[in-house]
C-alpha cells in the first residue's frame, strides 16, 4: 500500500504445502512497504509516458479531423481513430436523434465485409452512459443468445459527449486486444476517448459552420449565375427583331458551355390552327462541333463547323411536325399541361414517343420546357446531352425553366414586332397598288382613246396592203415591200394589244373550272409552233394527274405563255427548256407551282430588280410588257412569280398560284388582268 491505498499485490507460497511462518509474513510486509513507493512511481511514470504519447497522437488526430470534407467523413475518422488509439477491435459512434440513439459511424477491423450495423449490442451500455453523463467501462461481458453474434464480444468502453447545443451522443470502443489477446480498458483509454470526443466536437462544429458558409456561397453563386444568364438571354433575344434570330439566340445561350452547357437544343413552335408542333431551330454546343482533335482548329474553321452543325440540326427538325395530343409523348404533353418534364431513360419510357426520340438521335437524357407568354404556350424547348451522356441536374433544370419564362416574353415581343412589320409592309404594298391603279386608270383612258384612233388606220393599211400584194406579180420587188408592211402592221397591232392589256384597270376575275393539264398542254403546243424554226426543245414534266382548278383561264394562260416565250427568246438555237408543274399542299392552302427553266445566259444581277417593271426590256424591239402582264395576272389570283437566277447558266421562273382545287361558284371579284388576245414575246432576260 502507498498512503493507505493499494497499488499492487505480491503473492508467495510453498510448494511442499507447509504453512507460512509468522516471521515470513512480517518480513513480506516490510518488503511490500518498501516496494510500494517504487511500484507507485513506476505506475505514475508509465501513465505519464502513455499520456504524453496519446497527446502527440491526438494532435495529429486534430489535424486529420479538420481536413475531413464533410461531417459524415469526420464521424468515420473519429470511430477509426478511437479504435486505433485504444487498441480496440472496433468502435461505434451514436448521435441522439429525437428519442433514440442512431448509429452514425461504425468501424470494425475483424469484420471487414460488414458494411453497416444498425443496432450493435453495445446499445444498453451506451444508453446508460448518456443518461448518467459518465463513462461506462465493462471488462467482462455477459450476453444472451440473441446478442452473441453481434460485433461486441469481450469488453467495451462507452464515453458520452454533449456540446450543450445540438451534438449529443456516445462513442463506444470495444474488444480491446487483438489477435486473440485480451486487455482491459483503464484510465488512460478512458481519458483518451474523452479527449477524442472533445476534438471531434470541435471538428464537427467547424465543419458545420464551413458547410453553412459553402451552402450560402453556393446559393449566391447560383443566384448570380442565374441572373447573369437570364440577363444574357433577355439581351440576346430582345436585341433581335426577327423571330428566328431571337429564337436562335435563345438556344445559343442554352448550349453555351459557360452557361447551361447542354449538348443540343431544339425549338418547336406551336401552330394553334392546326394544333401541331413544328420544328424550327436546332443548335449544338460549340465545343462539340469544333471536335477534340490534337490540332486545335482556327477560329474561322470553328465558326464554319459551328454553322455546318447548326444547318444539320435545322435540317433534322425542319418540316418535322408533331400533333398535339396527349398520347403523342412528352412534347405534346408539355404544351397540353403547360409544364416542364425531365426525362431519364429507361425509367420514364412510358412518357415518351419512340418515333420522336429516335428521330432526334436516340438520346437517353433530355428535358422539355414550354415557352409561355401571358398564359399561352408559344412553343417547346428541347435540351439534351446526346454526346456527353450527362444526366440533367435539378439545378440546371430549374434554371432552364426560369430562362424559358423570361424568353417567352421576349419571343412574344418578337412575334408582335414581326406581325406589325408584316402589317406595315402589307399596308405599304396596298398603298403602292392603289397609286398604280390610279395611274393605270388614267393611262387606260388615254390608251383606249389613242388605240382606237391608231387601230382603225392600221386595219385599213393592213387590209389594203394584202390586196395590193395579190395584184403585184410574183418575184416583183413590190411584193417584198408589201410583206414588210404587213409584218410591221401585225407587230404594231400586238403592241397595241399589250398596252391595252397592261393599262386596263383591274376588274372581274372570271373563275371557271379548268383542267390544269389541258391549259398547260395548250401552252406547250403554242410554244412548239412558235419556236419550231429555232429548234428549241420543250421538256414537259407534268402528267394527266394534275387536278382541275378554278381560275381565270385566259389570264393565267397569257401569263404562262409570256413566261414560256420569254424563256424561248433567251436561249440559243437548239437549246432545251424544262416546263413542269406540281400540286402544293401546305400551311397557306392548296395550290400549284408552274416552273419554266432555261439554260440561257441568265439575268444580269444589275437588272434583276427591274424585270417586272412595265416597258423595261433589254432587246432592241418589243414593249417590255410580257413579264409585267404575267405578274399582274398571277398577283390578281393572289399568287406570285419567283425567280431563281443563275447568271451565266440560266434562270427558272416559278408561278405559285394558291388556288382552290374545287369549284368556287359565282364570279370572284378581285384583282383582274386583261392581257388581251395577243401574245407578247418581247420581254428578254
Amino acid at each position: 500500500t502507498w498512503r493507505h491505498r493499494p497499488v499492487a499485490l505480491a503473492v508467495v507460497g510453498y510448494g511442499s504445502g507447509k504453512s507460512v511462518p509468522g516471521r515470513t509474513i512480517k518480513a513480506l510486509h516490510s518488503v511490500s512497504e518498501t516496494l510500494a513507493a517504487m511500484v507507485r512511481g513506476s505506475v505514475v511514470r508509465l501513465y505519464q509516458t502513455r499520456k504524453n504519447e496519446m497527446a502527440g497522437e491526438l494532435l495529429k488526430v486534430a489535424e486529420n479531423l479538420g481536413t475531413a470534407p464533410d461531417v459524415l467523413a469526420c464521424f468515420a475518422r473519429i470511430v477509426r481513430t478511437g479504435s486505433d488509439l485504444t487498441g480496440s477491435t472496433g468502435a461505434v459512434l451514436r448521435m441522439m436523434e429525437g428519442d433514440a440513439l442512431s448509429v452514425k459511424a461504425f468501424f470494425t477491423g475483424e469484420l471487414p465485409a460488414l458494411a453497416a450495423i444498425d443496432i450493435p449490442n453495445d446499445l444498453p451500455f451506451a444508453v446508460k452512459a448518456l443518461e448518467t453523463g459518465r463513462a461506462v467501462t465493462v471488462n467482462k461481458l455477459q450476453f444472451d443468445d440473441a446478442q452473441v453474434d453481434r460485433p461486441v464480444s469481450r469488453n467495451l468502453l462507452c464515453v458520452p459527449f454533449d456540446d450543450g447545443k445540438e451534438l449529443r451522443g456516445v462513442l463506444t470502443v470495444f474488444d480491446r486486444g487483438r489477435q486473440g489477446g485480451y486487455l482491459p480498458y483503464g484510465r488512460i483509454e478512458r481519458e483518451t476517448v474523452k479527449a477524442l470526443t472533445r476534438l471531434g466536437l470541435l471538428a464537427v462544429n467547424q465543419l458545420g459552420k464551413e458547410s453553412e458558409v459553402r451552402k450560402i456561397s453556393s446559393s449566391l453563386e447560383r443566384r448570380v449565375r442565374e441572373l447573369t444568364l437570364l440577363h444574357q438571354i433577355s439581351r440576346a433575344v430582345l436585341d433581335k427583331e426577327e423571330v428566328n434570330e431571337a429564337l436562335r439566340s435563345l438556344l445559343e445561350a442554352v448550349t453555351n458551355r459557360t452557361g447551361f452547357g447542354f449538348d443540343r437544343a431544339f425549338l418547336f413552335l406551336l401552330d394553334p390552327e392546326k394544333n401541331v408542333l413544328n420544328g424550327l431551330v436546332g443548335i449544338e454546343a460549340f465545343e462539340i462541333q469544333a471536335g477534340t482533335g490534337a490540332e486545335a482548329p482556327g477560329e474561322e474553321d470553328e465558326k464554319d463547323r459551328a454553322r455546318t452543325g447548326h444547318r444539320e440540326l435545322d435540317e433534322l427538325i425542319s418540316g418535322f411536325s408533331i400533333p398535339v395530343k396527349r398520347e403523342g409523348g412528352v412534347l405534346p404533353r408539355t404544351v397540353i399541361e403547360s409544364r416542364s418534364f425531365r426525362i431519364r431513360l429507361p425509367r420514364d419510357r412510358e412518357l415518351i414517343s419512340e418515333e420522336v426520340v429516335t428521330h432526334l438521335g436516340g438520346v437517353d437524357f433530355f428535358a422539355t420546357v414550354p415557352l409561355v407568354s401571358e398564359g399561352t404556350v408559344l412553343g417547346v424547348i428541347w435540351v439534351d446531352n446526346l454526346h456527353t451522356g450527362r444526366p440533367i441536374g435539378t439545378e440546371d433544370f430549374q434554371l432552364l425553366i426560369s430562362a424559358a419564362a423570361q424568353a417567352g416574353l421576349a419571343v412574344e415581343r418578337s412575334l408582335q414586332a414581326e406581325a406589325l412589320s408584316l402589317l406595315n409592309s402589307q399596308l405599304m404594298d396596298l398603298q403602292n397598288r392603289m397609286i398604280q391603279w390610279e395611274k393605270m386608270a388614267a393611262l387606260g383612258e388615254m390608251a383606249a382613246s389613242v388605240t382606237h384612233d391608231i387601230r382603225n388606220p392600221l386595219v385599213s393599211i393592213g387590209g389594203f396592203t394584202r390586196r395590193l400584194r395579190k395584184l403585184i406579180p410574183e418575184d416583183e420587188r413590190g411584193q417584198r415591200y408589201a410583206d414588210v408592211i404587213i409584218r410591221e402592221v401585225d407587230r404594231l397591232e400586238r403592241t397595241l394589244d399589250n398596252v391595252m392589256s397592261y393599262s386596263r384597270s383591274y376588274g372581274v376575275i372570271d373563275r371557271q373550272r379548268v383542267s390544269l393539264y389541258g391549259l398547260l398542254s395548250e401552252c406547250a403546243e403554242l410554244f412548239r409552233e412558235n419556236f419550231r424554226k429555232k429548234k428549241v426543245t420543250l421538256d414537259r414534266q407534268f402528267g394527266k394527274d394534275l387536278p382541275e382548278v378554278t381560275l381565270d383561264e385566259r389570264q393565267i394562260k397569257q401569263a404562262v405563255l409570256n413566261v414560256l416565250f420569254n424563256a424561248g427568246e433567251a436561249v440559243e438555237q437548239e437549246s432545251e427548256i424544262t416546263f413542269s408543274a406540281k400540286v402544293m399542299e401546305g400551311g397557306q392552302g392548296n395550290g400549284v407551282a408552274i416552273s419554266v427553266a432555261d439554260n440561257g445566259d441568265g439575268i444580269d444581277p444589275m437588272n434583276l430588280d427591274r424585270i417586272f417593271l412595265p416597258f423595261f426590256t433589254t432587246k432592241g424591239t418589243g414593249t417590255g410588257l410580257g413579264l409585267a402582264i404575267a405578274q399582274r395576272a398571277v398577283s390578281g389570283h393572289g399568287g406570285e412569280i419567283r425567280v431563281d437566277n443563275r447568271h451565266g447558266e440560266g434562270v427558272t421562273f416559278t408561278i405559285h398560284l394558291p388556288i382552290p382545287m374545287v369549284d368556287s361558284p359565282g364570279p370572284n371579284r378581285g384583282l383582274n388582268n386583261d392581257p388581251g388576245h395577243g401574245q407578247n414575246h418581247d420581254q428578254n432576260h
